[in-house]
């Protein structure tokens, strides 16, 4: 909504909401200030809005151009922390581990984000948790500016403030709420009372993280990991293979490792560039995501030479 407004000569005029054309007619995808307040949410039916309020405005959603902002403001976001994903479709995972004191501690760097953001006339609302998953869950329906400290985490027991929060924290798809609802289970302290080995069994067939409570409990806990795509920026060169089938030997590693030196040897080539800092990142089945790195005294885009500096830490 908010870069719908930037892209508008004038001002906000009542009841808004931006949609998509659904097979089951227009869908909100947000909603301004005014147009929430009188009902309007995204999700909801444009039919359903309009019994609400029927002069609320409408104009239709652009993902393709909130994904292209969203894409430069990670680029942008990267003065906050050296590594961090997108979350569309409109947030930013910030890693800022060992960050935080050059800004004066996580307080402070939480205000100049909320600073920086409202600079470029964007409503932002920010969290710091150990974890993406809680970070997440606390950003969308913690306080503004939640700080879980270390002293309060624990793999666990979930701390109090997490306890509190709905089970639409976890991230879960629609379907799998309204089950939990059914269930009687509305808050995430109310998933670790009932019993793993209930849950277990209700959702033992769903594979899927955004479909499956327990794999969405155990990321916000930090029990497992959550494999997240690192945003490169693109005057960075990446070249990745994405495989059909895990890799269970070395030799078929080491000629994915070939082909990949390969390609990034020419794309170096074609920048007529060579590289002194190279990063190889695995990502396993079980959601580790294993990264390996070279620093080079001087820079090459020999793809034999690349290799086998990477073999040799594998």
């Amino acid at each position: 909504m908010d870069r719908w407004h930037l892209t508008q000569e004038a001002g906000e005029d009542g009841p808004l909401v931006l949609i998509c054309d659904t097979a089951h007619g227009p869908r909100i995808e947000a909603a301004n200030d005014a147009g929430r307040a009188v009902g309007a949410r995204p999700g909801m039916m444009l039919a359903d809005a309009r019994t609400l309020c029927p002069q609320i405005r409408t104009a239709p959603s652009d993902p393709a151009g909130d994904r292209a902002m969203l894409e430069k403001l990670a680029e942008w976001a990267m003065r906050w922390g050296p590594w961090l994903a997108l979350d569309p479709p409109d947030g930013l995972l910030v890693d800022v581990t060992a960050v935080a004191h050059l800004f004066g501690g996580e307080p402070q760097l939480l205000e100049d984000v909320r600073t920086a953001f409202a600079r470029r006339r964007l409503t932002i609302r920010s969290a710091i948790a150990p974890t993406a998953g809680a970070a997440w869950a606390l950003a969308h329906f913690g306080a503004e500016r939640s700080i879980l400290e270390a002293a309060e985490w624990g793999h666990e027991n979930m701390p109090a403030r997490l306890a509190e929060l709905p089970v639409a924290a976890l991230r879960l798809d629609g379907d799998v709420l309204t089950l939990l609802r059914r269930l009687g289970l509305k808050r995430l302290g109310e998933l670790t009372t009932i019993g793993r080995d209930a849950l277990q069994r209700r959702f033992r067939n769903r594979r899927a993280p955004a479909a499956n409570p327990l794999i969405r409990l155990d990321q916000l806990l930090g029990r497992v990991p959550e494999p997240l795509l690192p945003v490169v920026p693109q005057s960075m060169p990446l070249v990745q293979r994405r495989l059909l089938e895990p890799i269970r030997h070395r030799p078929l590693l080491d000629r994915v490792l070939t082909d990949l030196g390969e390609d990034m040897a020419r794309e170096l080539e074609g920048r007529a560039q060579g590289a002194r800092r190279l990063e190889l990142g695995l990502w396993r089945v079980d959601g580790e995501v294993v990264v390996r790195r070279l620093e080079l005294a001087a820079a090459t885009r020999d793809p034999a030479h690349i290799c086998r500096l990477f073999a040799a830490k594998l």
